[in-house]
């Protein structure tokens, strides 16, 4: 979309790596110089240790002492910096030249040979906001140095956890696992999302292997008990793990006659919901039942593609049960010969991504994706925060997207509230409201446009190319506030975006209506 080129942040379902979202947009850029008198014009502005002298237009340490070149208080601890200098000459003796309060994952060893030279690092270590030149270990010799620059490395990637593995559909519709701290890209439906789930636990211990004691075999009246054969068919993970269950009523037509397959587990009072792959081994559909915690039912139409199938529903005790059956009452199939995958109880009030495993329950841990942005990259007077978006289930539950100033304090939020189907925004500035609105959305599950316009006395809520709600009274932030974009509220870690994300961009102007329809228009 063109008008995305006028965005400063631009964050789409493209690349990542461990613990980080890469955005599109921008690439990394620097930020403004941080060191004094780099040039070193005047003996001024920089800390001297023993050795170091400043002379024309040049420092120079002549001596056999460890010893630092230093100006204190320009870094921030766990921000990335670019180092540039020039080396004018160098005759050390079995001398270091070192970049002190670096990580030690930088390469903080500095080239001493006579030139241009540079380094990308990241200020931490025992004194991290002190910028250090350091010479160690010299046994004699000089080191003249000159146009010494410190620049922040600006970049608008999100930081990203997720403390435990979990699945994820990919592009070639397998399900797949993803190792911790690793984002997903989900293709589900087709087209690549990023994907943010809550934490679950799947309460069924060996969901794959349905040949364990714990799955019963059950049947009742004239019916046949399950008879379930090991790693029969190609799963919807590609590989050769899905198990043969054949169900018989043997004719049966009363609801004594059952064969069904059946778990059940222990959990909480709440909602529960169940989901698992089947697929027909023969040419036939079956007509079978999927039971859930509260013996409700769903007749269920088994085909020859893999399918996943989900029944929700509220327990009012502590057991929650699992069944797959054909009953004479219920089906009209008598036989069923069937792959089963995939098996999950999970204590939510939809299905979220597949949690395998394999002898005991399994939680998957909930994803994060927060801090990026600067207030380089965010203007705090004006702008547009814009999001492509789908709930995971229309759940009624706070999920928010927000630029802040890392407080809540001052931000602006968007997101899904917990009336139902509904998209708002909020704008807080110094701790008051200024601005706020809703839209009502036919179903919320569905992806959406949504653009929050904000500029003093000029607030908007765009959702699906048309304007929903607007606000023309309200104070704006002060210059550079707001300097953080996150999918969760403005601070402490709450209210995290969970649902399906194909873009998230920031704006540094309030664009036009026009514009505004042009971006959000489905």
């Amino acid at each position: 979309m063109s008008l995305l080129r006028k965005a400063s942040i631009v964050t789409t379902p493209t690349s990542y790596e461990n613990g980080k979202i890469l955005s599109v947009k921008p690439s990394i850029v620097l930020g403004n110089e941080l060191v004094t008198n780099g040039d070193f014009a005047t003996d001024s502005d920089w800390t001297k240790g023993t050795g170091w002298s400043i002379s024309g237009g040049k420092a120079i340490y002549t001596g056999t002492t460890n010893s630092d070149l230093a100006q204190s208080g320009i870094l921030t601890s766990g921000k990335s910096y670019k180092l540039e200098y020039e080396v004018v000459s160098s005759t050390l003796v079995n001398g270091i030249v070192k970049l002190s309060g670096a990580s030690a994952s930088a390469q903080n060893l500095l080239p001493q040979t006579t030139g241009v030279h540079s380094l990308n690092f990241i200020a931490n270590g025992t004194a991290p906001t002190s910028f250090n030149i350091r010479i160690v270990i010299n046994t004699s010799g000089q080191f003249k140095i000159d146009n010494v620059s410190v620049k922040e490395l600006i970049d608008a990637d999100f930081d990203f956890t997720r403390n435990s593995s979990a699945t994820r559909v990919n592009s070639q519709g397998l399900i797949e696992d993803i190792t911790s701290n690793l984002p997903r890209i989900d293709y589900t439906g087709g087209a690549g999302h990023w994907l943010f789930e809550p934490q679950s636990t799947n309460l069924i211990p060996y969901s794959e292997d349905f040949t364990q004691s714990t799955w019963g075999k059950q049947s009742g009246g004239v019916a046949s008990a399950p008879v379930v054969t090991s790693n029969y068919s190609i799963s919807p993970d590609g590989t050769l793990n899905a198990d043969r269950v054949v169900l018989n009523v043997n004719g049966g037509t009363t609801s004594s006659d059952f064969s069904q397959l059946a778990e059940s587990v222990t959990s909480n009072v709440g909602d529960v919901t169940n989901s698992v792959w089947l697929k027909s081994n023969t040419s036939s559909n079956y007509d079978m039942t999927f039971v859930n915690a509260l013996g409700s039912t769903i007749s269920i139409a088994v085909t020859t593609e893999w399918k996943r199938f989900i029944l929700t529903s509220t327990t009012t005790t502590t057991s929650s049960v699992f069944k797959l059956r054909l009953r004479g009452s219920e089906s009209t199939s008598d036989f069923a010969d069937v792959s089963v995958w995939g098996a999950q109880i999970e204590e939510q009030s939809f299905a979220t991504s597949y949690i395998p495993t394999s002898g005991a329950i399994s939680t998957r841990l909930q994803d994060a994706a927060f801090g990026a942005g600067s207030s380089d990259l965010i203007n705090s007077t004006e702008g547009v925060l814009y999001a492509e978006i789908a709930a995971l289930a229309n759940d009624q539950s706070n999920r928010r997207i927000t630029i802040s100033d890392g407080t809540n304090t001052n931000r602006i939020v968007t997101g899904y509230n917990t009336t139902s189907n509904q998209i708002f925004y909020f704008v807080v500035v110094g701790g008051s409201t200024v601005a706020s609105g809703n839209y009502t959305s036919s179903d919320i599950t569905q992806y959406s446009k949504i653009a929050i316009k904000f500029k003093a006395n000029d607030f908007a809520l765009w959702v699906d190319g048309i304007e929903r709600h607007t606000d023309t009274s309200g104070a704006i932030f002060n210059a550079d506030t707001l300097s953080s974009l996150q999918l969760q509220q403005g601070s402490g870690g709450a209210l995290y975006f969970f649902g399906k994300t194909k873009c998230v961009a920031v704006f540094k102007e309030a664009l036009t209506d026009a514009e505004l329809t042009c971006l959000t228009t489905i």
